[in-house]
C-alpha cells in the first residue's frame, strides 16, 4: 500500500512583531506574484502577435531580481528572498 503525503497542518501563534513581519513578507511575495503575471501577460502578447503561427511560446526565466529596483521597490531589499 503506498500512500501519498498530502499536506501537514500546523497551528501558530506568533506575537505581535511576528505577525507584522510576516504579513511584510506576505505583501512583498504578492507584489513579486503579481509583477511576474504581469510580465508573462505581456511576453504572451507580444509572442502572439510577432511570432509566427502554432510557434511554442516559452515561459520566461525564474528570476526575480530584477524586481528589487532601488528607485521603484527599495522596500523590498528588506524581505528575504
Amino acid at each position: 500500500v503506498f500512500q501519498l503525503l498530502t499536506g501537514i497542518q500546523l497551528r501558530a501563534y506568533p506575537t505581535q512583531h511576528q505577525k507584522l513581519i510576516l504579513s511584510q513578507w506576505m505583501g512583498c511575495a504578492r507584489f513579486v506574484w503579481n509583477a511576474k503575471c504581469d510580465e508573462d501577460k505581456y511576453y504572451r502578447g507580444f509572442a502572439r502577435k510577432f511570432t509566427p503561427y502554432n510557434h511554442y511560446y516559452e515561459t520566461q526565466d525564474q528570476k526575480y531580481s530584477h524586481f528589487k529596483s532601488n528607485e521603484l521597490s527599495s522596500w523590498l531589499a528588506n524581505c528575504p528572498s
